[in-house]
């Protein structure tokens, strides 16, 4: 089996450590069942739903837009939790300065939580 080239092994490692740190952090960035409650880190006016990421290789920036650091890496089908607010395309997700491309993200039928 031939192996991997050291970029991507590495952009993998990374994703994992970032996605790891998150969880003991208390993010939210991370792959939860269908079934799994909203988290409650936003304002009580903003609605937090469910999304799904419909592509292999999502990040997650720092702000809304590709000029900000990449904070995590998300792959296809990982689901996620975020907020109304959208600037610059890019989608507000739950846990402090967290965004994500919305074009990228898909409203799942979990019902959205005030």
């Amino acid at each position: 089996m031939p192996a991997r080239p050291p970029a991507r092994r590495g952009a993998r490692a990374l994703a994992a450590v970032a996605l790891s740190a998150t969880t003991l952090l208390g993010g939210f960035l991370v792959a939860v069942p269908a079934h799994a409650a909203a988290p409650q880190e936003v304002s009580a006016a903003q609605q937090v739903c469910q999304y799904r990421v419909t592509v292999n290789g999502l990040y997650v920036r720092s702000g809304p837009g590709t000029q900000y650091t990449a904070v995590a890496w998300l792959s296809s089908g990982t689901l996620v939790y975020g907020t109304s607010t959208v600037q610059n395309g890019f989608r507000k997700l739950s846990g402090a300065n967290r965004w994500a491309s919305s074009q990228y993200l898909a409203r799942t039928n979990t019902p959205c939580a005030a």
